[in-house]
């Protein structure tokens, strides 16, 4: 037995794709068979309410009904399964929304800062922006 006769070879059809079969009708057309796509459904967030596509006004009073219904129920089951905040979020959420702003003006201002340095330090050379800008020093 030689070495040829120990392992299988294959090397496929030219054009062709793995996992894409040839269209119904078949035969070696030479192009590449597409498959067919499937319909696409759009992904809601959890939070959204259920949207209908027939505008009220066309609707029986029973379908109206039953839409006001089901609304009534997702607001209900959502009020019923918002959770407390733990005293340790509460205690985040009330320091962030007193000095959130702050913050994020001070960090906004040291990376202009940062930013400023870096131009004059490649405009002017290195050095330069520290003669210039010289932190904690105040006039």
């Amino acid at each position: 037995m030689t070495d040829s006769d120990k392992f299988l070879e294959h090397y496929g059809i030219r054009g062709m794709q793995w996992g894409v079969r040839k269209s119904e009708g078949g035969g070696s057309s030479g192009g590449s068979a597409t498959t067919p796509k499937k319909p696409t459904v759009p992904k809601t967030n959890s939070r959204e309410r259920t949207r209908y596509k027939t505008a009220p006004k066309k609707l029986t009073s029973e379908e109206l009904q039953r839409r006001i219904t089901r609304l009534e129920r997702e607001k209900r089951y959502n009020d019923l399964n918002t959770r407390d905040l733990l005293p340790g979020e509460k205690a985040a959420k009330d320091i962030l929304a007193q000095n959130g702003k702050q913050i994020l003006a001070t960090v906004a201002v040291g990376a202009g800062v940062f930013v400023v340095k870096k131009a004059i330090d490649k405009a002017f050379g290195e050095g330069t922006a520290d003669k210039i800008y010289k932190p904690g020093k105040k006039k």
